[in-house]
């Protein structure tokens, strides 16, 4: 699944020449909460369930204090002090000692920071015979995978929701060609949109415009009038439409 945050690197399509009549301006958007969290699907027994979970905070108008958005299906090991030689370690320990345990995908990611340093000595367990020992060289601790750093930009476009349901032109082709994980720019509305729902598109009567759940995403604008594809233009890069507004290509 490709991350929301990478949303801003899409290319922005001009759908300003699309955009009709009066759009409704709503105060929160349907499906969220004041308080939105990402959690992991699995954690080991002891661990909380949320441990380094992600909330999501939204100035919304609606009635639910908090919310699950969704888990990532992936699992939270232990989360440990460790004593090596003379240090006292945060280290993440994965338990290995049942089964199920290998059928959880596990999040480690590196820490930056050093776990043991040569020559401290870690002793290894054969057999349940602990009676080997190493001399390590430098070796990084393991960390927790954060999500902190993630969604991003999908928690600025729900903190403080621009939210809009607006009439579109749409071809049975665009709709059927749609591409959710893009930019769409609607000049008469100041910026550029995520596209949350197309509501009630029926092929039967493409001569009507199409309600559309707009979220603004950004400021960007396109670097071109063309739209989404090559269209023919007038001087000023107006887009030639015809009397339902499709785009002459």
């Amino acid at each position: 699944m490709r991350r929301f945050d990478y949303i801003l690197e899409t290319d922005v399509i001009d759908y300003s020449p699309n955009f009709t009549g009066i759009p409704t301006f709503k105060p929160e958007i349907e499906g969220f909460a004041k308080s939105n969290t990402i959690k992991f699907a699995n954690v080991e027994d002891g661990i909380s369930p949320e441990t380094n979970q992600r909330v999501l905070a939204s100035d919304n108008g609606g009635l639910a204090d908090t919310k699950e958005l969704f888990k990532i299906n992936a699992f939270m090991p232990y989360f440990v002090m460790e004593t090596v030689g003379l240090k006292t370690l945060n280290v993440v320990v994965p338990n290995y000692a049942t089964k199920t345990s290998f059928k959880n995908f596990k999040f480690l990611i590196d820490s930056g920071t050093k776990a043991i340093t040569a020559p401290d000595t870690i002793e290894v367990v054969i057999g349940g015979d602990p009676s080997q020992s190493i001399t390590t060289s430098d070796l990084n601790a393991a960390a927790l995978y954060s999500l902190d750093s993630e969604y991003i930009t999908f928690e600025s476009a729900i903190q403080y929701p621009v939210y809009y349901e607006a009439k579109i032109w749409l071809t049975p082709m665009q709709v059927f060609n749609f591409d959710f994980f893009k930019q769409y720019y609607i000049k008469q509305l100041g910026g550029s949109f995520y596209v949350n729902k197309i509501k009630g598109f029926n092929p039967e009567l493409s001569k009507e415009a199409t309600t559309v759940e707009l979220i603004k995403i950004s400021d960007q604008t396109p670097d071109n009038n063309m739209g989404e594809g090559d269209y023919f233009t007038d001087g000023l890069g107006n887009v030639f439409t015809d009397g339902v507004n499709n785009k002459f290509i």
